[in-house]
């Protein structure tokens, strides 16, 4: 699909002015590059599952690594007491400042299967009980319509939450749970999602592409990217990451600034299983990788810091960070979302 097709099944016409959300911060200096690229760009490494042509500059002279990384201890699960836990199957993740928001699968209701979104604050004493209702009815009564069991991904700002399942794409204002579009897809199914700025970038159909939010119609003569990308997330300095099958890719200002198999920029890191996910944190530019049962970390040139988490996590769905560098992964194996501390 992609692009061009996107503005079939989207609304036409209708446009949400006065209702976009702030830009976020321009990047940071701690956000900072080891490769320059413009366009369409394939890895030099050959590692990030681009493809096309690319034009690299000449790296930057890098700062010495003078920090020693430890693993990021574990801290709690997220949606769980000790009695029970209250989500099914979770399956991604999206983080809004310090509340992380869990896209749950193969929930049972009175009308059968269907999925959710549900809202927790990671800051929070007390993090086993979700915040409000839920996101999931697409109509209003007699007849409810609900997002199917099996989402697929989410984004999520002060605003505005986007979730991709097999049928479409949904949106929901933040505060109020109103559904956009009378609870018609916006778009086909996305693979991955994430809210930077006043877009939504989005990857669907072997493209990576942003979509204003105000009017969620993609302009023909933006940016894209030919990247195969499994998921995608954004953190507070606008910065968007993309997972391939082989490696990590950093967007910024719609540039590729960064990308890197797993043995990161220098060499030194473990080597990927199959990378799920990808996220930045905000304070300092650490880039975390989900590798299928454990998270690996790097700082931000790419260099390998750490791996955390094996045993832990059994099958890695979803990874996001929030504000204060919490990290939390959706675990399909367990059927939990692990949160893990900061990174020091």
């Amino acid at each position: 699909m992609g692009i061009r097709s996107w503005a079939l099944i989207a609304w036409m016409g209708l446009t949400l002015a006065g209702c976009g959300s702030s830009p976020d911060a321009p990047p940071s200096p701690n956000d900072s590059t080891s490769q320059s690229l413009t366009g369409t760009g394939a890895d030099s490494s050959a590692s990030s599952g681009l493809t096309g042509n690319s034009t690299a500059s000449a790296a930057p002279t890098l700062p010495p690594l003078n920090r020693e990384a430890v693993p990021n201890p574990f801290l709690r699960y997220i949606g769980r007491n000790d009695v029970r836990s209250g989500l099914f199957n979770p399956l991604a993740l999206a983080t809004d400042r310090d509340h992380v928001l869990v896209a749950d699968g193969d929930r049972q209701g009175p009308q059968g299967a269907c999925g959710a979104v549900l809202e927790f604050d990671g800051l929070a004493s007390d993090a086993s009980a979700p915040l409000g209702f839920p996101y999931s009815d697409l109509t209003e009564s007699p007849s409810v319509k609900r997002l199917s069991p099996h989402p697929k991904a989410l984004a999520a700002s002060s605003r505005y939450v986007f979730v991709s399942d097999d049928t479409g794409l949904y949106g929901y204002m933040r505060d109020s749970r109103f559904v956009l579009n009378f609870g018609r897809p916006l778009a086909n199914p996305c693979d991955g999602l994430a809210l930077a700025g006043t877009n939504l970038w989005v990857a669907q159909g072997g493209q990576v592409f942003p979509v204003p939010v105000q009017t969620l119609i993609p302009d023909p003569a933006t940016v894209s990217f030919a990247l195969a990308a499994r998921s995608l997330t954004a953190n507070a300095s606008g910065s968007v990451y993309a997972a391939t099958a082989t490696g990590v890719v950093r967007v910024q200002a719609s540039q590729i600034t960064l990308s890197f198999g797993g043995q990161g920029t220098d060499g030194r890191g473990p080597g990927f299983e199959a990378p799920v996910a990808a996220a930045g944190d905000p304070r300092n530019g650490d880039v975390y990788v989900l590798d299928r049962h454990a998270v690996v970390r790097f700082d931000a040139y790419g260099r390998f810091l750490t791996r955390f988490g094996a045993g832990l996590v059994q099958e890695g769905a979803s990874l996001a960070i929030g504000a204060q560098g919490e990290v939390f992964v959706a675990d399909r194996g367990s059927r939990q979302v692990l949160q893990f501390e900061p990174g020091h």
